[in-house]
């Protein structure tokens, strides 16, 4: 009689360390997974990608696109018979104005967007103080994203604060 409280007994304890082992890998696969924000985050950014993709790649003048625009803007070029930082100024309010609309209105405090041409700023539109408002904010998440022109040309940066 003693064997068959045994066998029970081990067989008890087998399945006791078999549930302990499926709930620790329960726990890992959902500990593993991104949370919602990193969700968001990765979708915003795939976003924003693609607007500064479709931005500089749109043409602005005959046969040129804002990001040929932008190169001669930092070189101090004419293009199209224009200066170059004029058209770009211009072409950015249009495609930023149809893209972000009422977003960019500096009162909502929602987006800042700017191009760097160096360390100097040579357009900006929205709310230029977003950094510090965003990160005084509870559960204020201040996101930029930026894109660079190669070679060291300019540098497009779009920032949003996500409440």
């Amino acid at each position: 009689m003693k064997r068959k409280a045994q066998g029970g007994e081990m067989i008890g304890m087998l399945v006791i360390i078999i549930l302990i082992i499926v709930i620790i890998g329960v726990y890992i696969r959902f500990a593993s997974m991104p949370n919602e924000g990193t969700v968001s985050t990765s979708v915003t950014d795939l976003q924003n990608d693609k607007m500064f993709n479709a931005m500089l790649e749109a043409t602005v003048c005959e046969a040129n696109n804002l990001e040929e625009v932008i190169k001669k803007c930092s070189k101090s070029q004419d293009i199209c018979n224009q200066d170059s930082c004029v058209l770009m100024k211009e072409s950015l309010d249009e495609m930023l104005d149809s893209l972000l609309g009422k977003r960019l209105n500096p009162e909502l405090k929602q987006t800042y967007f700017f191009v760097e041409i160096g360390n100097k700023k040579v357009y900006e539109i929205g709310y230029d103080k977003i950094e510090n408002d965003c990160l005084n904010m509870p559960n204020g998440k201040y996101q930029p994203k930026s894109y660079e022109i190669r070679p060291n040309v300019a540098v497009l940066t779009i920032a949003r604060c996500v409440i």
